[in-house]
């Protein structure tokens, strides 16, 4: 991004792949460096995060005998819209009250249900659930009035670079049309690959291969035990290894954000500290398994980053 902005690169036309808060953090950072060209903003659906703002506390309204079917949980959410809406409030105390219970109710659904809410519910949930603050809305606002900021909802179907900058081809959502736009800077905004057969990672390559871990069903983390113990290639649950936060993301959905996290760090070692004190301290090895020992970067799965780079394709 600091190629961006450059003295000479700072009334370019910069493409930004993918419309959430990472494309939120990036245009913001791209003008406080001074830049003034065009930014446009690429992604599926063409949906920006929406903004915070004040509301009153809205009742649980969801327990177990709530429906277990996207179809049915988006049925009950607008219901409960339409209430708040009709005593002054809106949609976003309806939307924070069910951040305590976001686990519960993602365990609580079908694996096809879960499917079919991350291949058509998912950017919505994402927009309305991770939103900004007022006056960041207020900035994205004014900019796309001003034509500072354009916005393009489709699919990159080409992509190709010479000299001179980079030419972006796009299906466009709404009709269908293919689309072109001519460039000079393409940024990544979709964040890192959640894939863990698929990240590059020393320590996470090495347990793959050795097949101690495994993707869960939905290919958005590691597969887990309701413990946070992974699961190996063959089924089984570890006894030793266990995990937190965004690697968990298919067994739990919101682990991303510090509250999750901290209960699950606490909730791990009060479980470690049990088994150490049932079973005494472990012997060491005397052979490091994989060099796994010399590891010590952390592994991040599905949690939006700036990437600054150029990209073949969505």
């Amino acid at each position: 991004m600091g190629d961006v902005a450059r003295a000479e690169d700072k009334d370019k036309n910069v493409l930004l792949v993918g419309s959430g808060l990472t494309s939120v953090d990036v245009v913001i950072s791209l003008r406080e460096q001074g830049f003034r060209g065009t930014i446009h903003i690429l992604s599926r659906r063409g949906l920006l995060p929406q903004t915070h703002k004040a509301a009153v506390s809205w009742p649980r309204f969801w327990d177990e005998r709530s429906p277990t079917t996207i179809r049915g949980l988006l049925r009950l959410i607008r219901m409960q819209v339409e209430a708040a809406e009709r005593l002054g409030g809106d949609w976003r105390a309806v939307m924070d009250s069910l951040r305590p219970l976001t686990q519960e109710i993602w365990r609580s659904l079908p694996h096809r249900e879960q499917r079919r809410f991350l291949r058509h519910v998912r950017p919505y949930w994402e927009v309305h659930r991770h939103r900004v603050a007022p006056e960041i809305g207020a900035v994205l606002a004014s900019q796309m009035e001003a034509n500072q900021i354009e916005l393009h909802a489709g699919r990159i179907t080409g992509y190709g670079e010479d000299i001179d900058g980079v030419d972006v081809t796009y299906r466009e959502r709404k009709s269908g049309e293919l689309q072109r736009l001519r460039v000079d800077h393409v940024i990544n905004c979709t964040g890192p690959e959640a894939d863990c057969r698929r990240i590059e990672n020393a320590l996470l390559t090495n347990l793959v291969r050795q097949e101690m871990v495994r993707p869960d069903p939905l290919f958005l983390g590691l597969d887990t035990a309701q413990d946070g113990a992974v699961i190996n290639a063959r089924g089984e649950v570890s006894d030793f290894l266990y995990t937190l936060g965004p690697s968990r993301k298919g067994s739990l959905w919101e682990t991303t954000a510090v509250p999750e996290i901290r209960v699950q760090a606490s909730q791990t070692a009060t479980l470690l500290l049990a088994g150490y004190e049932r079973k005494g301290p472990t012997p060491v090895r005397s052979e490091p398994v994989a060099d796994l020992h010399r590891v010590v970067q952390p592994v991040f799965f599905g949690r939006e980053e700036k990437r600054p780079t150029t990209i073949p394709e969505a």
